[in-house]
């Protein structure tokens, strides 16, 4: 019988059969089927936790830096439109190393160059001077507007 999906179960049950069928002591099957399942939800609750806990894009930004994505993975950031994704390009044009601020503020500014994001994106940029050229630049902007 071809079965239409697999489940780990299946297999517990097929090899706790042969278990019995060569005579093993009814303890030791009970012993293999507990240690089973146990393995089985430990693994079902870890891939839930992991469905159920959304990968932090601040967290997916180093790696892909690492592998000299970072631009791509910011502008991709950014095509998603969402409150958070501003709000994260915000702040890494606030805090983060002038190379990274710079792609952020690009980022930032393929989305829209309407005055109100421009004005946040000032604002977050304020008391770093090193990048007035880079908002003006992405923005469209003179250096001194």
């Amino acid at each position: 019988m071809l079965m239409s999906t697999w489940e780990p179960g299946d297999e517990v049950e097929e090899g706790l059969r042969a278990l019995r069928a060569h005579d093993a002591p009814q303890e030791t099957v009970e012993r293999i089927r507990a240690r089973c399942v146990a393995s089985l939800e430990a693994r079902r609750a870890r891939s839930e936790a992991s469905r159920s806990r959304p990968l932090s894009w601040r967290d997916w930004l180093e790696p892909a830096g690492r592998r000299g994505l970072g631009r791509v993975a910011l502008f991709a950031i950014a095509t998603l439109r969402r409150d958070e994704s501003v709000d994260l390009l915000l702040s890494l044009a606030r805090e983060e190393e002038p190379p990274t601020a710079r792609e952020a503020l690009a980022a930032l500014a393929s989305i829209t160059s309407d005055a109100a994001l421009y004005e946040r994106a000032r604002a977050a940029v304020d008391g770093r001077p090193e990048l007035r050229a880079a908002l003006a630049r992405a923005f469209g902007r003179g250096v001194g507007s």
